[in-house]
């Protein structure tokens, strides 16, 4: 074994923890993407067949910081997830996601933030620092609404 081999190691990851922020950087979360609370987004509880949703994402940081904003987004018949950069609408981003331009029946969906100082960060992420795409099935209002009519009756809120 090279005798500077330990010396190199530990110089690769002085330099990569240096490059995370002291904030968002833990074991659990070495990155390639990060997670902060500075990116909020919630997440339609349904999203109906045919019908246009705006999905929108709160950023808070600088925007002379800001690089790029995109929402990552494929179907159940999509390969991959197609990168779509967002424009900034007063204090957040928006993406009109139209379900009659995809074909499917599942939408798979996340967003990233790219800062100019070579950060990246995604939303939704799990506990341990990797993106958890959210997951919606496209829904028929008729056949929802019947049902909720079923479970409900017919003065259900």
């Amino acid at each position: 074994m090279n005798k500077y081999y330990p010396i190199a190691l530990i110089a690769l990851v002085l330099v990569s923890l240096s490059a995370q922020d002291d904030e968002t950087w833990t074991p659990m979360n070495p990155g390639p993407f990060l997670k902060t609370i500075k990116i909020i987004h919630q997440p339609p509880e349904i999203l109906f067949q045919g019908r246009p949703y705006d999905l929108e994402l709160y950023v808070d940081f600088p925007t002379d910081s800001i690089e790029t904003v995109s929402i990552n987004i494929k179907t159940d018949s999509m390969y991959t997830f197609l990168e779509i950069p967002l424009k900034s609408k007063e204090d957040h981003y928006t993406y009109r996601f139209r379900p009659r331009r995809f074909k499917g029946n599942v939408v798979e969906y996340f967003f990233t933030v790219r800062l100019t100082n070579f950060k990246i960060f995604a939303s939704p992420m799990d506990d341990v620092g990797q993106i958890k795409p959210v997951h919606r099935t496209l829904i028929d209002p008729v056949k929802y609404w019947e049902w909720r009519k079923t479970q409900y009756g017919t003065h259900g809120s």
